[in-house]
């Protein structure tokens, strides 16, 4: 398994940029809490669909109670400087029941990293370790009053299901198969471009 707990990997960026990825685990709440530090107070607002002024100790441990089966995510940290790398972008998973097909995913992406291609590798890598693990579909939600999102949803393909409830968007998405290159996957593909859209991570 490729997205396991030795995982890690130096992606570049567009303009030279590198970032480390790996697994996040206990012990990562304050590079969580540093982290949201960064969002600004629109992008916390996608990404939790609530404004947020911080971060609870009991959502820390949630964030950071990764099994690396129904529940994983991948942080991403600057290696700019001689410092040890800061925390710029999540992305995780967790599934809608255990052992099932479906995860609900969501992705995060500070403000000052956005618009590098950064959200796209990640979710790759996202999308990888998903269907490694035999998830078939990622369930996003978001906010209804989402215009962009709206315009999006009325030109997705057939074979993705959307909902609209309490005025939130739901909408499914297929993964590639198992075992994909996920540099080779494309994700001009609904499903990032709905996460992304969402979540306010660029591309």
């Amino acid at each position: 398994m490729r997205y396991g707990p030795d995982y890690l990997e130096d992606v570049e960026l567009r303009g030279g940029s590198h970032v480390l990825f790996r697994l996040v685990r206990r012990g990562d709440e304050e590079l969580l809490r540093k982290g949201f530090a960064q969002l600004s107070a629109v992008s916390r607002y996608r990404r939790f669909l609530m404004a947020k002024s911080g971060l609870s100790d009991a959502e820390l441990q949630l964030l950071t109670a990764t099994d690396g089966w129904d529940h994983l995510a991948i942080g991403a940290g600057s290696v700019e400087g001689d410092g040890a790398p800061e925390p710029v972008a999540v992305a995780r998973f967790m599934r809608t029941e255990p052992g099932g097909e479906v995860a609900e995913a969501a992705i995060a992406v500070v403000d000052a990293w956005q618009g590098h291609g950064l959200g796209r590798r990640l979710f790759q890598r996202l999308a990888a370790a998903a269907s490694e693990r035999g998830i078939r579909r990622f369930r996003i939600e978001m906010l209804a009053e989402n215009e962009p999102m709206r315009a999006l949803t009325r030109v997705l393909g057939s074979r993705d299901s959307l909902r609209v409830a309490d005025g939130l968007m739901t909408a499914d998405f297929f993964l590639p198969e198992a075992g994909a290159d996920p540099e080779r996957v494309s994700l001009d593909c609904a499903a990032y471009r709905a996460l992304a859209i969402a979540a306010g991570a660029g591309d």
